[in-house]
Protein backbone atom coordinates (compact mmCIF):
# COMPACT_ATOMS: atom_id res chain seq x y z
CA UNK A 1 0.00 0.00 0.00
CA UNK A 2 1.03 3.56 -0.51
CA UNK A 3 1.73 6.30 2.04
CA UNK A 4 -1.58 8.02 0.48
CA UNK A 5 -3.69 8.96 4.12
CA UNK A 6 -7.07 6.73 3.88
CA UNK A 7 -10.64 8.25 3.94
CA UNK A 8 -12.24 6.46 6.61
CA UNK A 9 -10.16 3.92 9.10
CA UNK A 10 -11.66 2.08 12.08
CA UNK A 11 -9.77 0.29 14.45
CA UNK A 12 -10.86 -2.91 16.05
CA UNK A 13 -8.73 -6.14 18.65
CA UNK A 14 -6.46 -7.35 15.49
CA UNK A 15 -8.41 -5.91 12.73
CA UNK A 16 -7.17 -2.38 11.13
CA UNK A 17 -9.37 -1.25 8.39
CA UNK A 18 -9.05 1.70 6.04
CA UNK A 19 -11.10 3.18 3.48
CA UNK A 20 -8.96 4.91 0.40
CA UNK A 21 -10.86 7.20 -2.42
CA UNK A 22 -7.68 8.56 -4.11
CA UNK A 23 -5.89 7.46 -6.58
CA UNK A 24 -9.00 5.26 -6.86
CA UNK A 25 -11.69 3.41 -4.25
CA UNK A 26 -10.09 0.72 -2.44
CA UNK A 27 -9.95 -1.25 0.64
CA UNK A 28 -6.82 -2.46 2.89
CA UNK A 29 -7.61 -4.81 5.93
CA UNK A 30 -4.33 -4.84 8.27
CA UNK A 31 -1.96 -3.56 5.33
CA UNK A 32 -3.20 -6.17 2.71
CA UNK A 33 -6.05 -5.28 0.07
CA UNK A 34 -9.52 -6.26 0.28
CA UNK A 35 -12.11 -6.27 -2.19
CA UNK A 36 -15.12 -4.48 -0.92
CA UNK A 37 -18.77 -5.98 -0.67
CA UNK A 38 -20.23 -4.10 -3.50
CA UNK A 39 -17.28 -5.32 -5.97
CA UNK A 40 -17.69 -8.63 -5.19
CA UNK A 41 -21.84 -8.31 -5.30
CA UNK A 42 -20.64 -7.28 -9.08
CA UNK A 43 -20.43 -11.59 -9.79
CA UNK A 44 -24.37 -11.30 -9.95
CA UNK A 45 -26.25 -10.93 -13.18
CA UNK A 46 -28.51 -7.89 -13.19
CA UNK A 47 -30.51 -8.49 -16.28
CA UNK A 48 -32.57 -4.92 -15.34
CA UNK A 49 -29.56 -2.82 -15.78
CA UNK A 50 -28.84 -2.41 -19.32
CA UNK A 51 -32.85 -1.72 -19.69
CA UNK A 52 -32.41 1.24 -17.37
CA UNK A 53 -29.34 2.53 -18.95
CA UNK A 54 -30.65 2.20 -22.54
CA UNK A 55 -33.89 3.60 -21.41
CA UNK A 56 -32.40 6.46 -19.63
CA UNK A 57 -29.95 7.34 -22.65
CA UNK A 58 -33.00 7.38 -24.71
CA UNK A 59 -34.95 9.67 -22.40
CA UNK A 60 -32.02 12.02 -22.30
CA UNK A 61 -31.62 11.91 -26.16
CA UNK A 62 -35.18 12.40 -26.66
CA UNK A 63 -34.85 15.78 -23.59
CA UNK A 64 -31.76 17.17 -25.76
CA UNK A 65 -32.98 17.17 -29.23
CA UNK A 66 -36.38 19.10 -28.01
CA UNK A 67 -34.21 21.59 -25.70
CA UNK A 68 -35.16 24.75 -27.16
CA UNK A 69 -32.50 26.42 -29.16
CA UNK A 70 -30.36 22.84 -29.52
CA UNK A 71 -28.79 22.35 -33.23
CA UNK A 72 -27.87 18.27 -33.48
CA UNK A 73 -24.01 18.22 -33.77
CA UNK A 74 -22.32 16.92 -36.84
CA UNK A 75 -21.12 13.28 -35.01
CA UNK A 76 -22.51 11.24 -32.74
CA UNK A 77 -19.37 11.70 -30.18
CA UNK A 78 -20.12 15.35 -29.51
CA UNK A 79 -23.71 14.29 -29.01
CA UNK A 80 -22.70 11.83 -26.53
CA UNK A 81 -20.76 14.65 -24.65
CA UNK A 82 -23.69 16.88 -24.59
CA UNK A 83 -25.54 14.51 -22.83
CA UNK A 84 -22.81 13.78 -20.51
CA UNK A 85 -22.36 17.94 -19.97
CA UNK A 86 -26.50 18.47 -19.42
CA UNK A 87 -26.30 15.56 -17.12
CA UNK A 88 -28.86 13.47 -19.71
CA UNK A 89 -27.04 10.54 -19.54
CA UNK A 90 -27.18 7.04 -17.43
CA UNK A 91 -24.03 7.95 -14.94
CA UNK A 92 -25.02 11.15 -14.54
CA UNK A 93 -28.52 9.85 -13.08
CA UNK A 94 -26.01 7.22 -11.42
CA UNK A 95 -24.59 9.59 -9.50
CA UNK A 96 -27.36 11.65 -9.12
CA UNK A 97 -28.45 8.43 -6.82
CA UNK A 98 -25.21 8.28 -4.93
CA UNK A 99 -26.54 12.03 -4.08
CA UNK A 100 -29.98 11.35 -3.27
CA UNK A 101 -27.95 8.45 -0.46
CA UNK A 102 -26.33 10.97 0.85
CA UNK A 103 -29.35 13.62 1.83
CA UNK A 104 -30.83 10.39 3.06
CA UNK A 105 -28.19 9.52 5.08
CA UNK A 106 -27.96 12.82 6.52
CA UNK A 107 -31.18 12.54 7.88
CA UNK A 108 -30.31 9.87 10.40
CA UNK A 109 -27.48 11.59 11.55
CA UNK A 110 -29.48 14.64 12.04
CA UNK A 111 -32.19 12.23 13.95
CA UNK A 112 -29.35 10.39 15.79
CA UNK A 113 -27.21 13.55 16.76
CA UNK A 114 -30.06 16.34 17.52
CA UNK A 115 -33.19 14.34 17.55
CA UNK A 116 -34.44 16.53 14.68
CA UNK A 117 -37.00 15.85 11.58
CA UNK A 118 -35.92 17.81 8.43
CA UNK A 119 -38.03 20.02 6.50
CA UNK A 120 -38.32 18.30 3.14
CA UNK A 121 -38.97 21.55 1.40
CA UNK A 122 -35.29 22.56 2.53
CA UNK A 123 -34.00 19.83 0.04
CA UNK A 124 -34.48 19.76 -3.97
CA UNK A 125 -37.55 19.02 -5.30
CA UNK A 126 -36.52 15.96 -6.66
CA UNK A 127 -35.15 14.52 -3.23
CA UNK A 128 -38.27 15.67 -1.52
CA UNK A 129 -39.95 12.74 -1.75
CA UNK A 130 -37.01 10.26 -0.21
CA UNK A 131 -36.64 12.89 2.80
CA UNK A 132 -40.56 12.87 3.41
CA UNK A 133 -40.38 8.58 3.29
CA UNK A 134 -37.21 8.56 5.47
CA UNK A 135 -38.49 11.00 8.26
CA UNK A 136 -41.85 9.61 8.08
CA UNK A 137 -40.40 6.46 9.14
CA UNK A 138 -38.19 8.06 11.86
CA UNK A 139 -41.76 9.63 13.08
CA UNK A 140 -43.61 6.12 13.45
CA UNK A 141 -40.63 3.99 14.72
CA UNK A 142 -38.20 6.14 16.98
CA UNK A 143 -35.20 4.54 16.42
CA UNK A 144 -32.42 5.20 18.25
CA UNK A 145 -29.10 4.36 16.51
CA UNK A 146 -25.98 3.07 17.87
CA UNK A 147 -23.75 2.84 14.54
CA UNK A 148 -23.31 4.51 11.57
CA UNK A 149 -20.95 5.61 9.08
CA UNK A 150 -18.32 3.09 10.20
CA UNK A 151 -16.20 0.92 8.05
CA UNK A 152 -15.80 -3.17 8.94
CA UNK A 153 -13.40 -5.59 7.18
CA UNK A 154 -12.64 -9.43 7.75
CA UNK A 155 -9.17 -10.47 7.80
CA UNK A 156 -10.14 -14.20 7.34
CA UNK A 157 -11.97 -13.64 4.29
CA UNK A 158 -10.53 -10.53 2.63
CA UNK A 159 -13.16 -8.04 2.20
CA UNK A 160 -14.46 -4.90 3.77
CA UNK A 161 -17.25 -2.17 3.38
CA UNK A 162 -18.05 1.28 3.80
CA UNK A 163 -21.34 1.64 6.21
CA UNK A 164 -22.65 4.64 4.80
CA UNK A 165 -26.15 4.46 4.57
CA UNK A 166 -26.41 1.54 7.31
CA UNK A 167 -27.25 1.82 10.53
CA UNK A 168 -27.87 -0.35 13.43
CA UNK A 169 -30.99 0.56 15.72
CA UNK A 170 -32.95 -0.89 18.82
CA UNK A 171 -36.28 -2.39 17.55
CA UNK A 172 -38.58 -4.82 19.86
CA UNK A 173 -36.62 -7.83 18.98
CA UNK A 174 -33.26 -6.82 19.54
CA UNK A 175 -30.58 -4.69 17.77
CA UNK A 176 -31.09 -4.68 13.81
CA UNK A 177 -29.20 -3.52 11.09
CA UNK A 178 -30.45 -1.54 8.13
CA UNK A 179 -29.65 -0.08 4.90
CA UNK A 180 -31.43 2.90 3.68
CA UNK A 181 -32.08 2.20 -0.48
CA UNK A 182 -33.30 4.81 -2.90
CA UNK A 183 -33.76 2.26 -5.18
CA UNK A 184 -37.20 1.67 -7.11
CA UNK A 185 -37.68 -1.73 -5.61
CA UNK A 186 -36.25 -4.00 -3.04
CA UNK A 187 -34.02 -6.24 -5.10
CA UNK A 188 -33.13 -9.29 -2.56
CA UNK A 189 -30.76 -11.61 -4.93
CA UNK A 190 -28.63 -8.45 -4.20
CA UNK A 191 -29.61 -6.08 -1.33
CA UNK A 192 -29.94 -9.36 1.08
CA UNK A 193 -26.46 -10.91 0.49
CA UNK A 194 -24.75 -7.60 0.94
CA UNK A 195 -26.59 -7.41 4.22
CA UNK A 196 -24.71 -10.92 5.44
CA UNK A 197 -21.51 -9.93 4.29
CA UNK A 198 -22.04 -6.16 6.42
CA UNK A 199 -22.88 -8.44 9.12
CA UNK A 200 -20.37 -11.26 8.77
CA UNK A 201 -17.44 -8.62 8.72
CA UNK A 202 -18.98 -6.60 11.81
CA UNK A 203 -19.06 -9.34 13.99
CA UNK A 204 -15.65 -10.61 13.25
CA UNK A 205 -14.48 -6.51 14.05
CA UNK A 206 -15.64 -7.43 17.32
CA UNK A 207 -19.22 -5.18 16.66
CA UNK A 208 -21.98 -6.71 18.92
CA UNK A 209 -24.14 -8.78 16.52
CA UNK A 210 -28.16 -7.82 15.30
CA UNK A 211 -30.53 -9.74 15.68
CA UNK A 212 -31.90 -9.11 11.77
CA UNK A 213 -30.76 -7.05 8.55
CA UNK A 214 -33.07 -5.49 6.36
CA UNK A 215 -33.84 -3.35 3.69
CA UNK A 216 -35.68 0.14 3.79
CA UNK A 217 -36.56 1.57 1.15
CA UNK A 218 -38.01 5.30 0.63
CA UNK A 219 -39.56 5.99 -2.87
CA UNK A 220 -40.28 9.24 -4.60
CA UNK A 221 -43.70 8.92 -3.25
CA UNK A 222 -42.74 9.59 0.31
CA UNK A 223 -43.54 6.31 1.45
CA UNK A 224 -41.41 3.70 2.53
CA UNK A 225 -41.34 -0.14 3.33
CA UNK A 226 -38.95 -2.86 5.38
CA UNK A 227 -37.83 -5.78 4.25
CA UNK A 228 -36.00 -8.52 6.45
CA UNK A 229 -32.91 -10.14 4.80
CA UNK A 230 -32.98 -14.27 5.38
CA UNK A 231 -29.85 -14.67 3.95
CA UNK A 232 -26.87 -16.26 5.47
CA UNK A 233 -22.92 -15.23 5.53
CA UNK A 234 -22.65 -18.65 3.74
CA UNK A 235 -24.55 -17.27 0.61
CA UNK A 236 -21.86 -13.96 0.78
CA UNK A 237 -18.88 -15.90 0.92
CA UNK A 238 -20.51 -17.86 -2.13
CA UNK A 239 -20.64 -14.66 -3.91
CA UNK A 240 -16.81 -13.51 -3.30
CA UNK A 241 -15.47 -16.74 -3.79
CA UNK A 242 -17.16 -16.69 -7.52
CA UNK A 243 -15.84 -13.31 -8.04
CA UNK A 244 -12.64 -14.54 -7.31
CA UNK A 245 -12.55 -17.34 -9.41
CA UNK A 246 -13.76 -14.59 -12.32
CA UNK A 247 -10.51 -12.52 -11.49
CA UNK A 248 -8.33 -14.94 -12.27
CA UNK A 249 -9.31 -15.59 -15.75
CA UNK A 250 -9.94 -11.48 -15.91
CA UNK A 251 -5.73 -11.13 -15.61
CA UNK A 252 -4.92 -13.29 -18.17
CA UNK A 253 -6.65 -10.80 -20.86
Amino acid sequence: MTDTKPTAEARYPGIHVEYFEAPRRRYAVNGSPAVSVTTALGILNKPALPHWSARVTAEGAWKMAHRKGYKMPDTSRQFIDDLKHHGYDHRSQTNAAAGRGVDVHAVWENWNSRKEIPNASDYPEDRRGYIRAMSKFIMEHQPACSESEIVVGSAEHGFAGRLDTVVVMGTQNGPAMIDVKTSKAVYPESHYPQLAGYELARRECGLPPTERQGILRVGTDGEYEVRWSDAEPEDFLCLLRAWRSQQRWARKR
